[in-house]
């Protein structure tokens, strides 16, 4: 990917709520945070929804993979 080690990445996902998604690299799993109101959105963790693709990546392949368990009823 262009931009090797500074690589930066952010996921988030949109139905009627806002969805981000927190890959920090300490985290044993992602967490996902909802806000409610799409048309009053706020990040609710700014500091930790840009992560570094190289520290983040065992994360960001789990949160892929487990994508779809997220919004299932």
């Amino acid at each position: 990917m262009p931009g090797g080690d500074r690589t930066r990445v952010c996921f988030l996902a949109y139905d009627k709520n806002l969805y981000f998604f927190n890959l920090r690299s300490t985290l044993k799993q992602p967490q996902m945070m909802v806000v409610p109101n799409a048309n009053n959105a706020f990040l609710p963790q700014p500091e930790d929804m840009l992560v570094s693709l190289s520290d983040s990546y065992d994360i960001i392949i789990s949160m892929l993979d487990n994508f779809h368990n997220y919004f299932t009823s």
